[in-house]
């Protein structure tokens, strides 16, 4: 229910369909927070597919929310979409924490290491996987109409299950209204 495609079909397929609903190139992308929940097969898989979506790209930078809050189950995409957005407004990317014995195959230059990095974000992209294949990714990028600071654009979102998507708009809906002063 959980365990990923034995080569990542879906996570690939998952990206690449949110890249072309937004109609985003690969190249754009320079942050990918990723889902990676710890687990041996599904972050090496999501790796995989995010190596194979984006090539190798020098500007590439990615972390995991997880890393720091754990697994907040239906929350978890919520709290990576605002990751994502804080990203974008700050510049600053946040750490990987105890990712301490990478598989061999992970190149490890491709991941923000223990420490906050700077990242002047293009446009993120934020994975979120849930069991029986629901998957929904954002895309992100700094609005040019008001600067980087102060107004992100949802360019768009991808998901597999109508009422997910309800949901996740419903989030980032609530992210955009407070990050434009609305209430708390």
């Amino acid at each position: 229910m959980t365990e990923p495609h034995p080569e990542g079909r879906g996570i690939t397929l998952s990206i690449e369909n949110a890249l072309a609903d937004a109609g985003v190139a690969r190249e754009e992308i320079n942050y990918v927070n990723a889902h990676a929940t710890s687990t041996q097969s599904g972050d090496l898989k999501e790796y995989e597919a995010i190596v194979r979506c984006f090539g190798q790209n020098p500007q590439l930078r990615v972390n995991s929310t997880k890393s720091m809050t754990g697994h907040l189950i239906g929350a978890a995409g919520g709290i990576e979409a605002v990751a994502s957005i804080q990203a974008i407004r700050t510049g600053w990317v946040h750490p990987n924490l105890n990712l301490e014995n990478p598989e061999n195959i992970v190149d490890v230059g491709v991941l923000v290491g223990p420490q906050k990095e700077r990242c002047e974000v293009n446009v993120a992209l934020s994975n979120s996987f849930g069991f029986g294949g629901t998957t929904h990714q954002f895309s992100l990028h700094p609005s040019s109409e008001h600067g980087r600071q102060t107004t992100i654009f949802v360019q768009r979102l991808h998901t597999s299950r109508p009422a997910y998507r309800r949901l996740v708009d419903s989030v980032a809906s609530y992210t955009l209204h407070i990050l434009h002063g609305g209430p708390s």
